[in-house]
């Protein structure tokens, strides 16, 4: 089975919805899981990213799909 990870950030819940609806189209695809990795304020420290956890998660996906918001534009 492969897996794809979907991994992104979401301020106000609007790109959560979009990597949900991103999830439910990949377990359509025979043999293939979704797994929603999400980022959060918290996991940021002196302006870098870091979670030993999701990592490991990245680390054994198949496939990685990044979604993140759009401010200002």
């Amino acid at each position: 089975m492969s897996t794809v990870a979907i991994v992104y950030f979401s301020g106000t819940g609007h790109t959560h919805l979009m990597a949900e609806s991103v999830a439910d189209g990949v377990r359509k695809v025979e043999d293939t899981k979704a797994k929603l990795l999400r980022i959060t304020g918290d996991q940021i420290n002196q302006g870098r990213w870091s979670d030993s956890n999701t990592l490991n998660q990245l680390e054994a996906a198949d496939a990685i799909i990044f979604g993140s918001p759009t401010y200002m534009g």
